[in-house]
């Protein structure tokens, strides 16, 4: 229910990527994303305070507030997109469900 604009120089490709198993493989020991380019993730509450707002306290306790980012912003179910910021390429914004009920687009 979303419209969108697109420029006409846009191309597409139609067909089946190959190796479609290859996130199927069993990697065997973390060194193995380490030879592919990962670096190790550390939790926020393993950090220590000064480094992260989950961070400090005894017995690695959890975090006793929302989820949030090293920086504290909220990071799930949280939007940051400005509302008065430009919708550029799109022409309608999704309605909401009680919306989509009330214009008729789903069945009530």
């Amino acid at each position: 229910t979303e419209l969108r604009k697109f420029p006409l120089e846009n191309w597409a490709t139609i067909g089946q990527l190959s190796n479609l198993e290859r996130f199927l493989r069993i990697k065997g020991k973390a060194g193995v994303n380490r030879w592919l380019g990962w670096r190790p993730e550390v939790g926020g509450n393993a950090m220590n305070p000064n480094m992260h707002p989950h961070g400090g306290g005894s017995s690695h306790r959890g975090p006793r507030r929302n989820p949030v980012s090293r920086w504290g912003v909220h990071s799930k179910n949280y939007k940051t997109r400005a509302p008065g910021k430009p919708l550029g390429l799109i022409l309608r914004r999704r309605l909401c469900g009680r919306l989509q009920r009330k214009f008729g687009i789903l069945p009530p």
